[in-house]
């Protein structure tokens, strides 16, 4: 609570997770539903929780997500958060409710691919190989049409420069390794939407390396 007073976020050692006990879990289960507690705060409390199996957390994380699409109220930063977690331990399961908040809500889809731009070798780099090639895809033609990112500092949207740039690599690097008919596929799909010259030749070279994965 000290820390929470003097910097304005709670910290959550991971050396502590041998100890837990219900009470801890209960504690830390009971912070995700302070609508005080900052985006921060939130990230370090939900995710330490999912990353051990807390269903309770995940339920949470869930609801965060649903709101977007029938709450115009709902807190965006923690959505995104909640979506990331989500993809991150469950992909195949999480995927349906992320996409439906990125179709409904404008700004959820611009927060959550700042969100994965902004740490492409950190959070992303992990994300990117749990999801399918369909979902990569998804994500890559959704960067065409809203390309932005989120300025931490001034909470406005700004240009999104090399960020996006490295987050659309990533995911071309990925696909055209994967080695499967899928990956292909959505290589084609695509190239053929996209708009990015400098990534042109990269998404030629995908697509060959692709077809040579798979022959």
């Amino acid at each position: 609570e000290g820390q929470k007073v003097h910097h304005g976020v709670e910290f959550y050692a991971q050396r502590s997770l041998p100890s837990w006990d219900d009470a801890i879990r209960g504690l830390l289960r009971s912070k995700l539903l302070d609508s005080a507690l900052k985006p921060a705060s939130f990230h370090a409390v939900i995710s330490l929780l999912i990353q051990n199996g807390d269903t309770s957390a995940v339920e949470v994380a869930r609801d965060q997500v649903r709101a977007v699409a029938v709450d115009g109220g709902c807190d965006l930063d923690k959505a995104i958060i909640s979506a990331c977690q989500l993809l991150l331990q469950a992909p195949d399961d999480a995927w349906g409710e992320v996409w439906a908040a990125i179709q409904s809500t404008p700004d959820f889809a611009s927060g959550f691919l700042a969100s994965l731009a902004q740490n492409p070798y950190g959070q992303t780099s992990r994300l990117v190989p749990k999801l399918r090639e369909s979902h990569l895809a998804d994500i890559y033609i959704l960067t065409q049409h809203d390309a932005v990112l989120i300025d931490t500092n001034t909470d406005q949207w700004v240009t999104p420069g090399k960020h996006l740039f490295l987050l659309r690599l990533s995911i071309i690097n990925n696909l055209a390794n994967r080695g499967t008919t899928a990956a292909r596929r959505e290589i084609q799909r695509i190239r053929e939407v996209a708009n990015d010259e400098e990534l042109k030749l990269q998404l030629k070279y995908a697509e060959d390396l692709a077809w040579r994965n798979t022959w």
